[in-house]
């Protein structure tokens, strides 16, 4: 365990001159301050550093204290010298109206009051490139984006075609030396060892999952994965990306998040042994809860325009299966897997799916039909009571699904938090609509 006496041990011993303060952003992305090590006491452990930040919750300036979580504590092995803090943002002494984990934390306290504990556990999938072109300058000049990877379909590299990706060994696993760099360094300056790594079900796919873990602390170690993944990848001369959708006709980068409830006595609320597929009345009204909101909840699952591209490629329905892994919700022996898109902001991904189920086991919603086989063969009867609300085919249908069920999200997620979201996502949705595609060039410039 690592705490404040550990920290400047550590920072004494390992001769540590700054200290990079993370934290995330409204959308998820990973900020930083970085200061002499000096500044790192027992007292800016406990109550945090104040800083000014400019332009990352709002246009202008505005004093704030990032408070470490002392357990995200490491040693960056590429920097000489260098460690780093993830932190929360606080304001007046409270934590900021817009940073994510505040959702979060609020969704934690009320399971807490319930007498529930959170545990996560998240499969994170990525593409690795050698590079990544994009003619950013002329876009009038018509789409221009370039990936070369030894693994692509179109590389004339012996090791660059595949009829099954998955589980792929080296030397046609090409990336397979970087993705054990970045679980190596996990466990040694991270301490947080991964479960398993291994190629994913698709050219250039990477899969790194990690252990169940108590909420907060799943959360930041995924978002200390993350942090690996494109560092690491950029010394070895690769770029690595969480966009969802990297190759056309191929299978999306997702990431499933595992949710399980326990009570303080250890107890597995979503666990029976009784039931066919290990699963208790809490977890089925909790299955139901997400599958009822999940177009509601999709723009924290599915933030952006290229999520949507992945989804419907993806082929996922909105239903739970005990068997079948393309349903929105995938669960058994206690443990509920739901689907979201590899970029997805972790914190209010999770929190979303936490409120829906919340909302499910407080309605005592009743336990979901589950599809047992391909959604193809069902009658029309059939998969109307097996398959929910259709899934959204773009952002901007989810964002419409959102504002109708915004009801739910009341008490969680500031208004301002909300405001901002809304308005910034349906501006990337008009921007990239802006944008003439490939396919439209080659469907309709003969017309």
């Amino acid at each position: 365990m690592m705490g404040v006496t550990e920290i400047l041990e550590s920072i004494s011993a390992n001769g540590i001159r700054w200290v990079k303060l993370q934290f995330t952003d409204i959308y998820g992305k990973l900020r930083e301050v970085t200061v002499d090590s000096s500044q790192i006491t027992s007292t800016s452990l406990k109550k945090g550093i104040e800083v000014e930040l400019s332009g990352v919750f709002s246009e202008g300036k505005e004093k704030v204290r990032l408070i470490p979580f002392l357990e995200s504590y490491a040693i960056i092995p590429w920097e000489e010298f260098g460690a780093r803090l993830l932190c929360y943002v606080e304001k007046n002494g409270k934590i900021h109206e817009k940073d994510p984990y505040g959702v979060y934390k609020k969704v934690e306290e009320r399971y807490e009051a319930l007498g529930y504990e959170i545990y996560v556990e998240y499969s994170q999938e990525y593409s690795s490139f050698e590079t990544v072109s994009i003619d950013k300058v002329a876009p009038q000049r018509g789409p221009s984006v370039t990936l070369d990877t030894r693994e692509g379909i179109w590389n004339v590299n012996p090791f660059s075609y595949h009829e099954n990706w998955n589980n792929l060994s080296s030397p046609d696993d090409v990336y397979s030396l970087v993705r054990v760099q970045v679980v190596d360094a996990l466990k040694q300056f991270f301490n947080i060892i991964a479960k398993r790594s291994y190629h994913g079900d698709a050219s250039a796919k990477q899969v790194i999952e990690l252990p169940m873990m108590k909420g907060e602390d799943g959360i930041s170690s995924l978002l200390s994965l993350r942090y690996l993944v494109k560092n690491i990848s950029i010394l070895n001369g690769v770029v690595s990306s969480f966009i969802p959708y990297a190759i056309y006709s191929q299978k999306p980068n997702m990431l499933k998040i595992r949710i399980t409830l326990r009570k303080s006595t250890g107890t597995e609320v979503f666990k029976d042994v009784r039931d066919k597929y290990g699963l208790s009345k809490a977890a089925y009204s909790f299955i139901a809860g997400v599958l009822k909101y999940y177009p509601a909840i999709s723009p924290f699952l599915y933030p952006t325009t290229n999520s949507y591209k992945g989804l419907v490629t993806a082929n996922i329905v909105n239903a739970f299966s005990p068997v079948l892994e393309n349903t929105t919700v995938y669960a058994k022996d206690g443990v509920v897997e739901i689907k979201a898109c590899s970029s997805s902001n972790p914190w209010t991904a999770t929190s979303s799916i936490l409120i829906a189920g919340l909302n499910g086991m407080k309605k005592k919603l009743p336990a979901p039909s589950p599809l047992l086989s391909s959604v193809d063969e069902l009658s029309q009867k059939e998969k109307k009571s097996i398959v929910f609300e259709e899934l959204p085919l773009n952002l901007y249908e989810a964002l419409t699904a959102l504002e109708k069920e915004a009801e739910i999200f009341k008490g969680f997620v500031s208004p301002e938090y909300m405001s901002d979201y809304l308005s910034q996502k349906l501006k990337e949705y008009k921007e990239e609509l802006s944008y003439p595609t490939l396919y439209e060039y080659m469907k309709y410039f003969n017309v």
